[in-house]
């Protein structure tokens, strides 16, 4: 299935699906247990099993917009790599300025081995 709902639509779902339906089903199972009512287990089975499929339908909009809001903001790898070397230059550029001697670690141990000097 490759379907969206709606944002507005999506939170309304949601909403019934979280807290709707679980109370509807609880209550009536309270009560019918309380008052003696019939087909308890029949009626707060349907309202489970409705909530289940809703929950699924908003899991699978969900993933399809969670795909397409990946589409549009996923930088492509080149992009990636190129700010990459930026902030090695930048890295650099510091450590060129300010000196090795003044910085308060070693910068080609890994963070878990720096000693302060």
């Amino acid at each position: 299935m490759n379907f969206q709902f709606s944002t507005k639509t999506y939170d309304l779902f949601k909403w019934i699906a979280v807290i709707v339906l679980p109370a509807v089903a609880t209550f009536y199972a309270g009560l019918g247990a309380l008052w003696g009512w019939g087909n308890i287990t029949p009626v707060v089975g349907t309202i489970t099993l409705a909530d289940t499929l809703l929950g699924s339908l908003l899991q699978i909009s969900k993933v399809n917009f969670d795909k397409q809001l990946t589409n549009v903001t996923t930088a492509p790898s080149e992009t990636v790599r190129e700010v990459g070397e930026v902030v090695d230059d930048v890295v650099e550029h510091v450590v060129d300025v300010v000196g090795e001697k003044n910085m308060p670690y070693d910068a080609d141990e890994p963070p878990s081995h720096r000693k302060e000097n």
